[in-house]
């Protein structure tokens, strides 16, 4: 069950906000959704999640009142246990089948692979639990005596299984208590829509070509084709995940909560490190808080600092997946990261703005092809049709079989609102137009013509996706395989 489906949409949300809203037992509530919500997709691995759960829970209460070195105890083993479940579920059938490969190179018998299931959105609830966990460690949270409200932090279904990651310094207090204001409500149901429209009516047309064009032999591929793949590739997984993420947060504010933000227009970007700052930014926070810094982050040397750089983005390829194309593609932001610091970075800034606009698009594209190749030597092949492709090809592949009017539209719109640029005049008009009316006299006339025009173009888009959601099959969000 997502959030863009229709089991979700006519059923489980209202009938959930309805019981919230009505029952003085709000967490109760909400973990009992939770759970019916992960479920509901995963019905043989809840009993993972509240063994997660369970874990975290007694580790914090061990931690409590203890000496520092009974707490490192504790600390070490709950890192243990997070990260063993983490790699047995996602990676050990990753290392098994590396190293049949590397003993199939040396000519000797492969040993026996076993690929467990993986769970839906565990790298997003076991990252969370370390949270908890080193949070208290640190001593900038405090140890949750009440099990109900753990089970809630970790479980809550609005960023459950595709974030964004939430500390539990951020939400422990309205844990414990919370009001939900009209004012939330408006902006969480503004918010979600917003979400809806972005992943139904421009991240799930482009998943068609998409992945049509990148189950195309590499050597049948023209430089349109496999620019254009690329380039739709880079809108779709924008556009699914920042939209997921902002119907979690607007799901957050109805229930009171105030999740942190996890996209900025990141291709507005002139720069890797900037693009980072931007995109997914409660991961680029969490590797930052809990491993960078943790390791010695800039304080060190500047040898330590490049070192550093690269353990986080080697386990940033791997934490978004399983496969050596998702290593290739972290450490190729995590060499131009270096090549940045070294100087690039100082040296971009001697030249126009739209060409280090350029560069940064360039980079990203480039790595969103591992990103999304099923395999790495295919990620090579398609690099090399991107660039040494047939010029003008015709047939079947040819990049006009993939373009249709309608997909076109929906392309060029995801083109202009990947930036900031249409909503901040749109904003910037807006706040001229109040300005106008308030020194005119006419704002008490002006305010309700905003509201009723703001609330008609929401409704619109509403009633465009929801019609959209009930006439097709909804497609699974992208980032819920990590």
């Amino acid at each position: 069950m997502v959030f863009s489906s229709p089991t979700f949409l006519f059923l489980f949300l209202p009938v959930a906000m309805i019981l919230y809203v009505i029952s003085p037992w709000k967490n109760s509530v909400l973990l009992a959704a939770s759970l019916i919500f992960y479920t509901w997709g995963e019905p043989v691995f809840i009993l993972l999640m509240l063994s997660v759960i369970t874990g975290n829970y007694l580790f914090g209460l061990a931690m409590d009142g203890h000496a520092a070195a009974r707490r490192r105890f504790w600390l070490a083993l709950a890192i243990m246990f997070n990260i063993g479940v983490l790699f047995y579920f996602k990676y050990v059938g990753f290392v098994f089948t590396s190293i049949n490969h590397a003993l199939g190179l040396a000519g000797l018998g492969a040993l026996p692979v076993s690929s467990p299931h993986l769970p839906l959105g565990i790298s997003f609830f076991v990252f969370q639990s370390l949270t908890y966990i080193v949070d208290i460690y640190w001593g900038q949270a405090k140890v949750e005596r009440n099990f109900l409200n753990v089970a809630v932090y970790i479980s809550m279904f609005p960023q459950l299984v595709a974030g964004p990651i939430v500390r539990f310094r951020e939400v422990a207090r309205r844990i414990h208590q919370r009001s939900v204001t009209l004012r939330d409500i408006s902006a969480g149901s503004q918010r979600f829509i917003i979400g809806l429209a972005k992943k139904v009516l421009i991240a799930d047309p482009l998943s068609g070509p998409v992945d049509a064009i990148f189950r195309i032999p590499g050597a049948e591929l023209s430089v349109a084709t496999a620019w254009f793949g690329a380039v739709c590739f880079g809108l779709q997984i924008y556009y699914d995940f920042s939209g997921y993420s902002d119907m979690g947060i607007g799901l957050g504010r109805t229930l009171g909560f105030r999740f942190p933000e996890n996209f900025r227009h990141p291709y507005e970007s002139t720069s890797l490190r900037e693009f980072w700052r931007r995109w997914h930014m409660t991961l680029s926070r969490w590797f930052r808080d809990y491993l960078y810094i943790p390791l010695g982050g800039n304080k060190i040397s500047t040898r330590r600092t490049y070192i550093n750089l690269v353990i986080v983005f080697f386990l940033t390829g791997l934490w978004h997946g399983a496969a050596w194309n998702f290593i290739f593609w972290g450490m190729l932001h995590g060499v131009f990261m270096l090549l940045e610091r070294l100087g690039l970075e100082q040296a971009l800034l001697g030249v126009h703005r739209i060409f280090r606009h350029f560069y940064l698009l360039l980079v990203v594209q480039i790595g969103w092809v591992f990103f999304r190749s099923p395999t790495l030597d295919y990620s090579f092949d398609y690099l090399r049709a991107m660039v040494a492709g047939a010029w003008n090809a015709t047939g079947i592949y040819a990049v006009q079989n993939f373009a249709s009017n309608y997909l076109l539209l929906v392309f060029v719109a995801g083109l202009v609102f990947s930036v900031n640029w249409l909503p901040g005049l749109v904003e910037r008009k807006v706040v001229l137009f109040c300005r106008r009316a308030l020194r005119d006299g006419a704002y008490a006339r002006a305010v309700p013509a905003l509201v009723t025009s703001t609330v008609a173009g929401l409704g619109l888009i509403l009633l465009a996706s929801l019609i959209i959601v009930a006439a097709e099959s909804h497609k699974a969000f992208i980032y819920f395989r990590f």
